[in-house]
């Protein structure tokens, strides 16, 4: 992987408790204007992390230094379309995202085990020896509505009916069936930027009716879940 070429970005999380519609809240805090992107679609994410939690207790001890690592896949739950691996890496203030595709046969023949993609140059050195220690623990799933500024610089996204279950899988049926799915009225809204464009987004966010957070749906599942 080319580290000189990775894009640092921001992101500001807000919750929503309104009942208001998402164009109608972002509309009057964007000063540039903003447009939907994207049709609204279905997220699920299958959260991966060691026996021990080690990956949320850096998050919930603030640690700066951070990965997070997920299968990301869209529409149904049960019906695992088109997976890839997502590696979220925090360092500091800003992050960056890696994407890896997965072939499905591969990964439910090693029972989701994701050593078999230590292999792949595009996975940092540093981040390979967890692929072998961690393991899926949880879905979070919700919908999602996207968002760019008319400037270009902002992207914006609104998530809504999250849904939080504990991870299993139907090996010969290659299904992930989901008992008692725990329900999240929280609405979470996200402005993403790149860090060229810092100064200009502080000005918006002091704009938003809504209180900045380190909300994590990850961390928020494991304590609906009763994991944490």
């Amino acid at each position: 992987m080319d580290l000189n070429n990775i894009v640092y970005r921001h992101e500001k999380k807000f919750v929503d408790n309104s009942n208001l519609e998402s164009l109608d809240i972002l509309q009057t805090i964007i000063p540039s204007g903003i447009s939907e992107i994207y049709s609204e679609r279905r997220i699920n994410s299958i959260y991966y992390d060691t026996d021990s939690l080690y990956l949320a207790n850096l998050n919930i001890d603030g640690i700066g230094y951070r990965d997070k690592f997920r299968i990301r896949y869209y529409g149904s739950k049960t019906d695992l379309e088109k997976p890839k691996l997502e590696i979220k890496s925090k360092r500091g203030l800003v992050g960056h995202k890696i994407n890896i595709d997965i072939n499905i046969e591969s990964l439910f023949k090693n029972q989701f085990n994701l050593s078999f993609l230590a292999i792949d140059s595009n996975i940092p050195n540093n981040l390979t020896n967890l692929l072998y220690i961690i393991k899926p623990l949880i879905i979070v799933s919700y919908n999602r509505r996207y968002y760019l500024s008319n400037c270009s610089a902002y992207r914006v996204t609104f998530d809504k009916d999250i849904e939080y279950n504990l991870f299993n899988y139907d090996l010969q049926n290659r299904k992930i069936p989901l008992i008692g799915s725990i329900p999240d009225s929280n609405r979470i809204i996200e402005i993403k930027y790149n860090a060229k464009d810092s100064n200009d987004a502080s000005l918006i966010s002091q704009n938003f009716p809504y209180r900045l957070t380190s909300c994590s749906k990850y961390i928020n599942g494991l304590t609906c879940l009763g994991l944490i």
